[in-house]
């Protein structure tokens, strides 16, 4: 069955959302290590502030993606897992827990 428009542009969504997470959890690692050493090089506390705006930006797109609801079912997109309270299953969950709405259903 093809995907309506609101389904693919709701999917594309998700996906962006997900693909900026990924990136973000990678990216604030580095930074920090970079960060560190930018301290150790010139002494100025400041370059640890760098890590900030990503770091606000990752938690930012996680509450987004939280809170996502499916564009089928209106349901929220992502399960909440079990432990901790606070964790979702954004990193591997390609698929609405209620409907079935797939990112695989995508196609280019």
């Amino acid at each position: 069955m093809p995907l309506k428009p609101e389904e693919r542009d709701g999917l594309l969504k998700i996906r962006q959302l997900k693909k900026t997470y990924w990136a973000l959890f990678v990216s604030i690692p580095l930074l920090l290590i970079a960060a560190q050493v930018l301290v150790q090089v010139t002494g100025q506390w400041a370059w640890i502030a760098s890590i900030l705006v990503p770091f606000v930006w990752g938690v930012t797109v996680q509450q987004k993606l939280i809170r996502y609801r499916c564009p089928r079912c209106g349901e929220p997109f992502f399960y909440p897992a079990p432990v901790p309270s606070h964790a979702t299953s954004i990193p591997s969950q390609k698929r609405c827990q209620h409907c079935g709405l797939s990112e695989d259903q995508l196609q280019f």
